[in-house]
């Protein structure tokens, strides 16, 4: 009787964790698709195509990349990305595009921070979007080849210590070009700016075509593009969908943090 009670009690935990993991990605979905985005990578794949979900149809193809993987919204919404080989998602011919822009991801990175050790989100040959930059600190940032990797200036009490992405936690993390300056948003909360901007690359997410020392180590579950600079209210409310605003704390490091 006893074990039988084990096994009902397990079975119920089971599916109800699957009902709000559905509960979560629909709420999500709905208000990502109510914004129109133009690229929208979801990662929920079991072949090598990554499929555009957005108005753009810019499809690329998996290389060396974990399909299937455990995400924010439950088993198999995930892509698992290393630095072994090419390991990226390739959109042959993309073009850079110039602000105004906003994209956002919903990502979890397994590696510590580490100096001059960086992780590219989208790049390309001339720009990158980094989760964590080529820096002292390794905070998130951008970078124009050849010329700068920007940093971001603190907003309120924040130090650059709080704009260095922490392991093992999933991240609502959003840049966007509002045609002035980037800003940079954690949980729906803007953490940082810059006066500098860049165009947004588009020929690759995870990783960079030199070779896999500036990939991305970790899961991506969802990535978007907007062709135009989305609002505060609007970055807050994609975080609150993805039940991620305020309540996920951005855990502290050795280097410090504050929660999110």
């Amino acid at each position: 009787m006893c074990k039988k009670m084990i096994y009902l009690v397990s079975v119920i935990v089971v599916l109800a964790i699957g009902s709000l993991a559905q509960a979560g990605i629909s709420e999500w979905e709905a208000a990502i698709s109510g914004a129109n985005p133009l690229n929208w990578y979801k990662f929920n794949e079991t072949g090598t195509d990554c499929i555009d979900s957005g108005s753009g149809g810019l499809n690329g193809t998996y290389d060396g990349v974990s399909l299937a993987q455990e995400g924010l919204f439950g088993a198999g919404t995930a892509v698992g990305f290393e630095r072994t080989g090419a390991n990226r998602a390739n959109f042959t011919g993309a073009p850079d595009m110039p602000g105004p822009w906003t994209v956002e991801y919903i990502v979890k990175t397994t590696k510590p921070p580490a100096a001059n050790d960086s992780q590219a989100l989208h790049d390309g040959d001339a720009t990158s979007i980094r989760l964590a930059g080529w820096t002292a600190l390794g905070e998130a940032g951008f970078t124009l080849y050849g010329v700068a990797d920007y940093q971001f200036t603190p907003e309120g009490d924040l130090t650059l210590n709080d704009l260095v992405i922490q392991p093992d936690e999933w991240m609502h993390l959003v840049w966007r070009n509002d045609g002035s300056g980037t800003q940079l948003f954690f949980n729906g909360q803007l953490a940082a700016t810059s006066p500098d901007s860049v165009d947004l690359p588009r020929l690759r997410i995870g990783g960079r075509g030199a070779g896999p020392a500036d990939h991305l180590n970790g899961v991506l579950d969802e990535g978007v593009v907007f062709d135009r600079a989305l609002s505060g209210a609007g970055i807050i409310a994609h975080a609150g969908a993805a039940d991620l605003v305020g309540g996920k704390s951005h855990e502290t490091g050795p280097s410090g943090g504050v929660a999110y």
